[in-house]
């Protein structure tokens, strides 16, 4: 699993097949095929400006592939404050098992 950050972590032929997957599942959508792709799962919402309409327009989204949406305020959690002596939390992602394995047999 790759996690998304930035359109610039992207190649082309990455974009150009996200923007294919969209078209697909939109052409699904409109025609009754409306499958849960991202049924039991999460995702977290983080924007750096508040904006209602991104907001929702994410959330519904979500919601419609079949996940759940958590929205939280860069002010919630302290985004583009560096993390110090005041205890902040600091997110950790969990490691794909394809790079943990490696990471475990290099530590041996």
């Amino acid at each position: 699993m790759r996690h998304f950050v930035s359109a610039g972590d992207l190649t082309r032929e990455q974009v150009l097949a996200l923007f294919a997957l969209a078209a697909e599942l939109k052409q699904r959508w409109k025609s009754g095929r409306r499958g849960a792709p991202l049924a039991s799962r999460s995702l977290a919402l983080i924007f750096e400006k508040p904006s209602l309409r991104t907001r929702v327009t994410f959330e519904v989204g979500v919601v419609q592939l079949g996940g759940r949406a958590v929205y939280l305020s860069g002010q919630e959690i302290g985004l583009g404050t560096r993390a110090g002596s005041t205890g902040s939390p600091r997110a950790s992602l969990p490691t794909p098992p394809s790079t943990r394995s490696r990471a475990t047999r290099a530590s041996r």
